[in-house]
């Protein structure tokens, strides 16, 4: 169905669709399809149609929410948008002449030899992203580029990634299906972002540049014998939650959530079926660690404590967060504090620290620094970032750049 209105009845149809006036000068049968949507969607309608053309509308369901697709003609061109119930515009077909010049570069520089088909401007928690359909040879896929002009992901296939992330993702897919891949890169790390449908459900997971796995929503059945035994033994009479799958020191682990005695806790198995942490709750912990841990809090909140074994000792690793910074600490089970670790800013390290990491530095770049205190001694593990190179070391606390085994 085709519905044009006039420039001059916008106006009247406005008034028309929230008071019974004017309705002798809508076309009769669009007057009586937009009348059925909600006030707030046809306001949102018209301010994007404008002196355009409305051409179509459907009402459909997308992921359980109900959404009106919308077809109009305006300034010449044909290009269809999105509005959610409320009257949320909830994505608009641009076109590449539309989008800011940054955004324009990105997508030209990522389309290569392709051509783009679609371009969509649509908004993700609060800010504004470019969704770009692109055909290159006889494969079509999709990217995303922000409105300063960062490509944030880009749609992959399974030959074109690394050897060790193909590996990984074959290894997980096994019979089932994989649906898709994005690549994405942020802060000088790129990771895949995979999605696969396995055992009659859709799930999604992560794998690293170095194939490392993270995040696979996982059935207990799927996992090694060993593992199902420790999780089935320490949640007892609870309630399993959820497993999931990840590389932790190169090695694969599950952290797994319960519900047991009235309190949500999560805990983490070895591949092995090693038990090698248990989250824990401040009342749990022996008196002399609960000492500890209330005279280290300093005004700050209580994160979690995590209660794991460190060849043959019981530990309890803690985080406490304040003003949005979180640190951590390590207390033995007579209550002793022999770790430490705490982010802290340049200015707050000493002179010849502060030297160090600004002569490291250069021109330009910035550092991330956590201050390591171990027994008596003091550290700084330093995380530099210039452009796109990374590098970790940690320093003495005279400046000196500790061997990469001390690291």
């Amino acid at each position: 169905m085709k519905f044009v209105l006039k420039p001059a009845l916008v106006a009247c149809f406005l008034t028309w669709a929230f008071a019974p006036i004017c309705s002798n000068a809508i076309q009769p049968m669009a007057a009586k399809v937009l009348a059925r949507f909600p006030a707030a969607v046809q306001r949102t309608i018209f301010a994007e149609i404008g002196e355009g053309e409305l051409l179509d509308i459907h009402r459909s369901v997308e992921d359980g929410a109900i959404v009106f697709e919308v077809e109009m003609n305006r300034n010449g061109r044909t290009r269809e948008f999105t509005v959610a119930a409320t009257g949320e515009l909830v994505d608009i077909q641009v076109f590449l002449d539309e989008t800011p010049y940054g955004v324009q570069k990105t997508i030209l520089a990522a389309a290569a030899d392709g051509k783009v088909t679609d371009i969509s401007k649509t908004r993700d928690a609060g800010k504004t992203i470019y969704d770009v359909e692109l055909v290159r040879g006889r494969r079509t896929r999709n990217f995303t580029v922000s409105a300063d002009g960062q490509l944030l992901t880009m749609q992959v296939f399974l030959d074109e990634t690394p050897p060790a992330v193909k590996e990984t993702i074959k290894a997980q897919v096994g019979k089932g299906s994989l649906r898709e891949i994005n690549r994405i890169t942020e802060d000088g790390e790129t990771v895949y972002e995979v999605e696969m449908t396995k055992g009659g459900a859709t799930r999604d997971f992560t794998v690293n540049a170095s194939g490392e796995l993270f995040g696979l929503k996982t059935l207990l059945s799927e996992t090694p014998e060993a593992v199902q035994k420790t999780v089935r033994a320490e949640v007892g009479s609870g309630k399993l939650l959820e497993i999931e799958k990840n590389t932790e020191e190169g090695k694969l682990v599950y952290d797994v959530k319960m519900d047991k005695d009235g309190r949500t806790r999560n805990f983490t198995v070895s591949d092995g079926g090693d038990l090698i942490n248990m989250e824990v709750f401040l009342n749990e912990a022996p008196a002399v660690v609960q000492q500890t841990i209330q005279s280290q809090l300093r005004g700050g909140q209580l994160a979690d404590i995590y209660r794991t074994t460190d060849e043959g000792d019981v530990v309890y690793e803690v985080e406490i967060t304040k003003g949005g910074k979180s640190r951590s600490l390590t207390v033995d089970s007579n209550g002793v504090l022999f770790s430490e670790e705490e982010p802290v800013a340049l200015s707050d390290t000493p002179a010849a620290v502060r030297n160090a990491i600004q002569t490291l530095l250069g021109q330009g770049g910035q550092a991330d620094i956590t201050r390591l205190k171990e027994e008596d001694e003091i550290s700084y593990l330093v995380e530099l970032k210039q452009g796109d190179k990374k590098q970790s070391l940690t320093l003495d606390a005279s400046g000196k750049v500790l061997p990469s085994s001390k690291n």
